[in-house]
């Protein structure tokens, strides 16, 4: 069997509105451009396959030029066939022309994988099989994945029928779904197709293409995997820290010692045997992001924590990121003087800055006691014997009631 690429991408979430963001045009333009860049990371590997795992679009409403524009960026790939499945932001069904606008202005290679069926890739001169689980609906207690292990189980084992071509194992079986995974993506409400990974690996499928979570895992993918999902493309806020990734995916040769005519195994007692027949000679992580997501954490005391802030942020490379800073501590007189200017600095540097500030404090220190109460006072010999006592918290308090009482 001649080798099979592929490159599995997934959570496009074209049409995303980054409203809370000033540079949200810029964001909004590099989740189409994404397409493009995931495109071209396929061609140049060669591969046969592109995937997209669910959430190629936001929502169900998405102007006519968007669609058309992601259609013709995916008429571009060169391999065989482009595979798109339906997420739970953009689902199929009810009353929506979504689906049938990307049908109507897409390229011959490119399918939209909208029923719950197996896709034979064979009579496109590959040797594989898909098997989607498309979202049928916003949220959902129940996932789309149980008709593939019923379907293998009676498609490819005892029960074949004459019009069913036997699968060998030269074929590899993919599943391509979309939902949320226990231990792998949070779903408290458990309301997003949920999944577990038991469930998955229950079915003899070779290898589970998923989306839905926009971080990629597993965070270094082992091609002894069986499920993987290669997080959003494009990263989509500050919960999403990486570059933007896809994932690119090569079978070899068929696992030595299979029986080729046999296609699923079953054991002595006639049940299926749901181990993989076949395994991925490698995975790789593919970066395809052009903006970047950064929390930083920062504890300040004096103006030199200040200037190593600064340093540190307001530098070219971090152009095209944003930043959300996160400062505590107590500051120096010197050091908050210096703040605004560290501010306007990293400000134009980066691609947006967000300051949060509420746990960073001024420093009260025996010169801001001195400037603000009389040498002598109540006031001032209690907070100087706080201050020597080292008790920030007391200090701290005392130090509101008095201002609170002077008012």
């Amino acid at each position: 069997m001649k080798r099979l690429r592929i490159l599995h991408s997934a959570d496009f979430h074209i049409g995303m509105r980054f409203r809370a963001y000033a540079c949200g045009e810029l964001l909004r333009e590099a989740r189409l451009s994404a397409v493009d860049r995931v495109v071209a990371s396929a061609n140049e590997r060669e591969c046969d396959i592109l995937t997209v795992g669910g959430d190629l679009f936001e929502r169900r409403s998405i102007p006519k030029a968007d669609v058309r524009r992601v259609t013709d960026a995916l008429a571009h790939f060169s391999g065989v066939a482009v595979l798109v499945l339906p997420g739970n932001h953009d689902y199929v069904g009810g009353e929506s022309s979504l689906w049938g606008e990307f049908r109507r202005s897409s390229a011959d290679h490119v399918y939209l994988l909208d029923e719950p069926q197996p896709f034979d890739l064979r009579p496109l001169g590959l040797e594989a099989v898909v098997f989607p689980a498309p979202c049928d609906a916003k949220h959902s207690d129940t996932n789309r994945i149980g008709w593939v292990a019923e379907r293998l189980n009676g498609r490819w084992g005892e029960d074949e029928t004459a019009e069913d071509e036997p699968v060998d194992a030269d074929t590899v079986l993919l599943g391509l779904a979309h939902g949320s995974i226990e231990g792998v993506s949070p779903d408290f409400a458990e309301n997003y197709f949920p999944m577990t990974r038991s469930e998955l690996e229950r079915s003899v499928v070779d290898l589970w293409l998923m989306g839905h979570s926009h971080v990629t895992w597993p965070p270094s993918p082992d091609p002894r995997e069986r499920i993987v999902n290669p997080g959003t493309p494009e990263p989509d806020g500050f919960d999403c820290s990486h570059a933007g990734h896809a994932l690119y995916i090569e079978f070899g040769d068929a696992t030595p010692g299979r029986d080729s005519a046999a296609g699923t195994r079953r054991d002595s007692q006639n049940s299926i045997d749901s181990s993989p027949r076949r395994a991925p000679s490698s995975i790789e992580i593919v970066e395809t992001g052009m903006y970047r997501f950064r929390r930083e954490r920062r504890t300040l005391r004096n103006v030199h924590d200040v200037r190593r802030l600064t340093s540190d942020l307001a530098v070219a490379s971090l152009s095209n990121t944003a930043v959300r800073l996160i400062l505590d501590g107590r500051l120096d007189d010197e050091g908050m003087q210096a703040l605004p200017e560290a501010f306007e600095r990293i400000r134009s540097s980066v691609l947006e800055l967000e300051i949060r500030r509420d746990d960073l404090h001024e420093a009260i220190t025996r010169e801001r006691i001195d400037r603000e109460y009389a040498s002598g006072s109540f006031a001032a010999r209690l907070l100087h014997e706080l201050a020597e006592a080292h008790d920030h918290e007391a200090l701290e308090e005392a130090w509101e009631l008095l201002r609170e009482s002077a008012q």
